[in-house]
């Protein structure tokens, strides 16, 4: 039925010749040489491309946390320069980051000290640095002058790689109003 191929150890084997002649192992060890650049290069790729799909993940995750935070926010007292969540009136950005906040737990699966559940979640570690309402005609970080209710996002987010090294991604973001997420696909 099925022949059992066997390896020869013997150096009188025609596959032993080439470790024998010292042109033909000169072609094995340059072989073996190449094998291993294009492993790591292949290795550094796909580390590459999961870092980035983690980062379009929490950039996404931002984004529609973003936007369901402006669907809440009262319109007609927009209008007139106030933020108001609930019909309470919202001074500093701690107050408005809480509807944003419970929105990126729920995208990040996230606890509610911004840690992950049960490595569900793509990231490690949180810190928002500012979460602000920009009104329009407000001049915002970037001196762009807003045109639409925008908010702005900046956080680092600690990710992990295929080699289970953190590696921290700076994410600053202004999503307005009329936003729309990026479907295209790389």
């Amino acid at each position: 039925m099925f022949k059992i191929l066997q390896w020869h150890t013997d150096q009188s084997h025609p596959s032993a010749s080439i470790i024998r002649d010292k042109k033909g192992s000169a072609v094995l060890i340059f072989a073996l040489l190449i094998t291993i650049i294009l492993l790591l290069a292949n290795i550094a790729y796909v580390n590459y491309r999961v870092l980035l799909a983690k980062r379009d993940m929490v950039d996404d995750a931002i984004t529609t946390s973003a936007l369901a935070t402006l669907n809440v926010i009262d319109p007609v007292q927009m209008a007139y320069g106030k933020i108001q969540f609930d019909n309470q009136a919202v001074e500093d950005w701690q107050s408005y980051s809480n509807p944003f906040l419970s929105y990126l737990e729920k995208n990040l699966n996230l606890d509610q000290n911004l840690n992950p559940i049960d490595n569900k979640s793509i990231i490690k570690y949180i810190n928002i640095n500012d979460v602000k309402v920009y009104y329009p005609g407000d001049t915002m970080y970037n001196g762009l002058i807003a045109a639409k209710p925008s908010i702005y996002v900046s956080m680092d987010v600690v990710v992990t790689n295929i080699l289970n090294k953190n590696v921290t991604l700076n994410v600053q973001k202004i999503v307005d109003i009329d936003y729309q997420l990026n479907t295209n696909i790389n």
